[in-house]
């Protein structure tokens, strides 16, 4: 979240494997902190694939601030 000045961001959280987005909504954020946490758990649990979290500015260019990839297998 490098230099990202905001309060807030937009979390989009997608399933690779087929482009479902699990979720997609505003989250505050304390930009000043070295860690800032998202969590999800759903409610049929974690299906094998990769998923994508990204987070974008909570302005209106929603331009990406940050963003990573993991496998559950």
């Amino acid at each position: 979240m490098n230099q990202y000045e905001g309060d807030e961001v937009f979390v989009k959280w997608t399933r690779v494997n087929g482009q479902e987005v699990m979720l997609f909504d505003r989250y505050p954020i304390r930009s000043k902190s070295d860690y800032n946490w998202v969590y999800l758990e759903p409610r049929e649990g974690w299906p094998a694939g990769e998923y994508s979290v990204d987070f974008y500015s909570s302005d209106e260019t929603m331009r990406p601030v940050a963003g990573g990839n993991f496998q559950v297998k």
